[in-house]
């Protein structure tokens, strides 16, 4: 009977322990699921982050991009203006230079040969303005193409005044009645001549308006050495300045009306 105890006992333990043991197992197998289950969140997330990482460096090079074609319409708009306020600044200094040697004429006795001495600087201008604007970038063809005429035609024609100005201090000739009366005109004319401030938006409207009332001063003296010059050659001179450049005043009107 105690034997038959003992047995009993020894059983019990041994299902107590295998119990326990399964009771173990299913503990370890629970935690392990658990884990792999938390590593697998994990690594979504970390997936998820570098998603967003990459998203991120996406939207900065998209708007980095985007600032840089904002940034280059900028740039186009300030060259722009700076061509135009180099342009103008070059035209300011051209207008004081002229403004000055015309200012500085001496008087010869002859009145046609204070007006070839007056046209130079005025002509010398003219090609400076043009040359500066074909410089700076203007985009009207007529324009240039006007520019073009403009340096080769007046070149031409400062030539062929001092040939001119040669062969009459040559002769001698003076008339201080007539030189008086054109001088008269001609410094009337120079006082009221006025570089205003330029409105202009771009360098063809710029070029435009400086060449046009430019070209007025030249016509009013050639209009003027007409009533007082004795020579053909002058007065043929003088006719064709005034023909060829009332007709590019016409031109640039028309020219103005699109480039504002």
């Amino acid at each position: 009977m105690k034997k038959q105890n003992n047995y009993w006992l020894v059983g019990g333990i041994a299902a107590v322990v295998v119990i326990l043991i399964i009771l173990l197992a299913v503990s370890y197998n629970k935690s392990r699921s658990k884990r792999e289950e938390n590593g697998i969140v994990g690594e979504s997330t970390e997936e998820s982050s570098l998603t967003d990482e990459t998203s991120g460096i996406s939207g900065h090079d998209n708007m980095e991009h985007g600032a840089m074609g904002h940034g280059t319409v900028n740039s186009d708009t300030d060259m722009e203006d700076e061509s135009l306020e180099a342009y103008l600044n070059d035209q300011d200094k051209i207008m004081m230079a002229m403004m000055r040697d015309m200012s500085e004429i001496e008087k010869t006795g002859n009145a046609s040969i204070d007006f070839l001495e007056g046209m130079i600087p005025h002509h010398e201008s003219a090609v400076d303005m043009a040359e500066s604007y074909l410089k700076y970038g203007g985009e009207n063809q007529e324009l240039k193409e006007m520019a073009e005429s403009i340096i080769e035609t007046q070149t031409d024609e400062i030539w062929q005044m001092k040939a001119l100005i040669d062969e009459l201090t040559a002769l001698g000739q003076t008339d201080t009645e007539k030189e008086e009366a054109y001088l008269k005109e001609y410094n009337e004319m120079m006082s009221a001549h006025h570089e205003g401030h330029s409105s202009a938006d771009n360098i063809d409207q710029a070029f435009a308006e400086g060449m046009h009332m430019h070209h007025k001063m030249a016509v009013d003296m050639s209009k003027a050495i007409l009533n007082y010059a004795d020579e053909g050659a002058v007065k043929m001179m003088a006719q064709n300045i005034v023909r060829t450049q009332e007709d590019e005043m016409e031109k640039m009107e028309n020219i103005l009306q699109s480039v504002r």
